[in-house]
């Protein structure tokens, strides 16, 4: 299954962060703030269970695989996203 957002659901509002902007708005997709006012947060796609395997998404921009997820990317320049919910998507 894939969820695409498209920027007009986010570009009215102020948003710092772009896991403010995928936050409630596409389903299947948890955003975790750490409690610390400007801390981390974690990204999980249709729930936390892996055995073997680390639980954080694939962050691919523009062709790029991401090491650092989402840090850095300023949501003014996206223009919509595609999440990905499983791997036959």
């Amino acid at each position: 299954a894939v969820s695409v957002m498209d920027s007009k659901a986010f570009k009215e509002q102020p948003i710092t962060r772009v896991s403010d902007a995928l936050q409630g708005r596409v389903s299947g997709v948890q955003v975790i703030g750490s409690g610390i006012p400007g801390g981390g947060v974690k990204v999980r796609v249709r729930g936390t269970g892996s055995i073997h395997n680390s639980n954080e998404p694939l962050y691919v921009v523009d062709g790029v695989v991401r090491e650092s997820g989402l840090d850095g990317i300023n949501p003014e320049d996206i223009q919509n996203m595609q999440v990905l919910k499983d791997a036959s998507s």
